[in-house]
């Protein structure tokens, strides 16, 4: 009855949350997909499955590497079904649930106390930080591979070497942070017993983590495969341009950032706010290694202390593909704590397991901190149902941060109140230069269709493209295209000067070679020539033409 009791109110705590955010549309990234002017105006299910199935729609590379076939194919399923945001939603929050109990279990087999379990995964379940993983369309994909390392971390522990495989087979296909499904049960071997040599642990399970070992190894040849090129340093993260004792700080600058927000989540959403983490010699910069070197103290105190070493080994496992060491990856973001956040409930469970057993007060103490984050948790859901409301609250949550005000000024404009977000955007420019933000407002001031409106657009542009390095070789096509349409052939024949500057590929064309020719510019014309012979580029009819005259 007992064991009842605790089922049901995880279920609760885990759906009833998260319940009121259902309805809600598009965020992040699923709003982003929507509006893009570069994909085909069609409707929302023909784009989901264009777009997370085939990567066919924009032109360039970066689509490979979302390379997760599980977590995409389940999006082209529900286009096919016709499925909306809410619908969609439902998925991602039963994803939610199953990750809920299946943590329960696994602390439950670990620690062989069913009230600490239910203490961890309680937490877990309601906890403010992860709404976002759920409430945003794309989080599946984190939901997904974590539902798939617990399962295997179950399996392993039951003795399935079978459905061991399965699972963790399957969970790099779910998304990239799978492939640390491996070291994940390597560690669940050695460090979940108390009791248990290294040897007699490597010969209970020396079969299932070599099949394991061997499955991934061809999973990542597979990937390898597919993204190939997709790996290139303008998809890399920002962070893996600086050298690598700044990367260690800002890396751990971040680890604590996302460690205060799982203590005191009042902030959440930070996916995509780009926060600022220029310097590591500053105040917070030093507190957060000082804190980093804490942690370490403490993982390394806990390393044979059975269920408690592997989840502190379990959590810097699971921040390691979100460190931002590794060249590919996002600076911050609120739905990456999934997967950290499992070894953090086990920390937790841990940690009140005796507190639970010997003091009543520190029971109702507990309940208390899950219902205050079950409200902020709730709240954060209301008001992602509409996205207007959601990003200006993100935008004043991190006013330095570029990207929640571009989504400002998008949502804005997608609500009929274009005027307002181009206003707003024109604010962003005087307070702070980004070329996002350019970008973004030259796109709504083109929309408007006047003239002038749109003269205003293509400086913008430019200016903002100026400001990137290297820009984006679609950016500059747009650019290009509207000086075309307005007939400013001065600005086209110094962005072609610029252009061969930078020698950016991909970005001149025939056109721009005719263009160039006709004005009388000879030496532009034949570097631009060049460039596209050796980009093997090929030329109108025209264009031959006159590169026969040069």
């Amino acid at each position: 009855m007992a064991e009842t009791r605790r089922t049901l109110t995880l279920v609760a705590l885990a759906i009833l949350p998260l319940c009121c955010g259902l309805p809600g549309g598009y965020l992040q990234d699923d709003l982003n997909v929507v509006i893009d002017p570069e994909l085909p105006q069609a409707s929302i299910q023909a784009l989901l499955v264009d777009y997370w199935r085939s990567g066919e729609r924009r032109p360039g590379p970066w689509k490979q590497a979302l390379w997760r076939p599980l977590s995409l194919a389940s999006f082209a399923l529900e286009a096919r079904l016709g499925c909306g945001p809410g619908l969609q939603r439902s998925v991602n929050l039963a994803l939610h649930l199953a990750n809920v109990l299946l943590l329960f279990a696994l602390l439950k087999a670990l620690l062989g106390d069913a009230r600490a379990a239910w203490a961890g995964a309680a937490w877990f379940a309601c906890h403010t930080a992860l709404a976002d993983g759920v409430l945003v369309l794309v989080g599946r994909a984190d939901l997904l591979a974590t539902s798939l390392i617990l399962a295997a971390c179950l399996a392993l522990r039951a003795g399935r070497p079978g459905w061991t495989l399965l699972f963790a087979g399957l969970a790099p296909l779910a998304k990239e942070t799978g492939f640390f499904v491996a070291p994940i049960l390597l560690a669940l071997a050695f460090w979940s017993s108390r009791d248990t040599s290294f040897r007699s642990c490597w010969q209970a399970h020396w079969r299932a983590l070599l099949a394991v070992g061997l499955v991934l190894a061809a999973a990542f040849a597979a990937r390898w495969y597919v993204v190939g090129a997709a790996t290139t340093p303008e998809h890399w993260t920002p962070l893996a341009q600086w050298p690598l004792l700044q990367r260690l700080g800002a890396a751990t600058r971040i680890a604590c950032l996302y460690l205060e927000l799982s203590l005191f989540p009042i902030s959440p959403s930070l996916d995509y706010s780009y926060l600022p983490l220029e310097l590591v010699a500053d105040g917070p910069g030093v507190a957060s290694v000082l804190g980093g070197l804490c942690l370490w103290a403490l993982a390394a105190l806990a390393w044979r202390r059975g269920a408690a070493g592997f989840f502190a080994l379990f959590v810097l496992l699971a921040w390691f593909p979100i460190s931002n060491l590794l060249p590919i990856g996002a600076v911050a973001g609120t739905r990456f704590m999934i997967l950290p956040a499992v070894g953090l409930a086990g920390l937790w469970a841990c940690s009140l397991r005796e507190v639970l057993r010997r003091k009543p007060w520190a029971r109702v103490a507990w309940v208390l901190v899950l219902l205050v984050l079950a409200g902020l948790t709730g709240a954060r859901a209301y008001e992602s149902r509409d996205q207007a409301v959601f990003w200006q609250r993100m935008h004043r949550r991190h006013p330095a941060a570029s990207k929640t005000g571009m989504q400002v000024m998008l949502a804005l404009a997608r609500s009929g109140q274009r005027e307002q977000g181009i206003a707003y955007g024109r604010r962003m420019l005087v307070d702070r230069f980004e070329p996002g933000v350019c970008s973004t407002l030259a796109r709504l001031l083109w929309e408007t269709g006047t003239t002038s409106a749109q003269h205003e657009a293509a400086d913008i542009l430019e200016l903002g493209l100026r400001g990137e390095n290297p820009p984006q070789v679609a950016l500059v096509r747009r650019l290009l295209a509207w000086n075309r349409k307005l007939g400013r052939q001065a600005h086209l024949l110094a962005l072609y000067d610029w252009l061969l500057e930078i020698r950016l590929p991909g970005a001149l064309d025939s056109l721009a070679f005719e263009q160039s020719y006709d004005a009388g510019r000879t030496e532009q014309a034949r570097r631009i020539l060049a460039l596209l012979r050796a980009a093997g580029q090929p030329l109108s009819a025209g264009g031959e033409r006159r590169a026969g005259g040069l």
